[in-house]
């Protein structure tokens, strides 16, 4: 990654790399809601995120940046 960073810095390109949480989500009503309630409960900000193909049949790909990503993984993991 930091070569990819490096690259896109020497043609003039503006870039940040942040981590991030990458979650499989049930595509169904409710899934989302699901883990915005989790994060919430434990007092964890979303700052944002973006949903992406998944390839799987019925699980929506979501991406989440949020303040505090290794919380977050614990909480939703556990």
């Amino acid at each position: 990654m930091k070569k990819a960073k490096e690259v896109l810095k020497e043609h003039g390109v503006i870039c940040k790399v942040s981590k991030v949480l990458c979650l499989e989500i049930e595509d169904v009503a409710g899934g989302f809601a699901k883990i915005v309630e989790k994060l919430s409960l434990n007092k964890i900000e979303i700052q944002y995120m973006y949903a992406c193909l998944s390839r799987k049949e019925g699980k929506a790909l979501m991406i989440f940046n949020v303040d505090d990503v290794d919380l977050a993984e614990k909480i939703l993991n556990g």
